[in-house]
């Protein structure tokens, strides 16, 4: 499986909300969607629940 944390490097902001996304492509990282049963204390959730923000 590709690394998915390297991937999302230079690529577009996918989160959307004002004062999250400045436009800069280079500042993109993957970040991890928390939902129930998936994540909690000390639990983080796989890298393919998550987007590019």
């Amino acid at each position: 499986m590709a690394d998915l944390r390297k991937a999302a490097r230079g690529r577009e902001c996918q989160v959307r909300i004002p004062g999250v996304c400045n436009g800069n492509s280079e500042t993109s990282i993957l970040a991890h969607i928390r939902l129930a049963g998936l994540c909690g204390t000390g639990i983080k959730p796989p890298d393919l629940i998550a987007t590019i923000a």
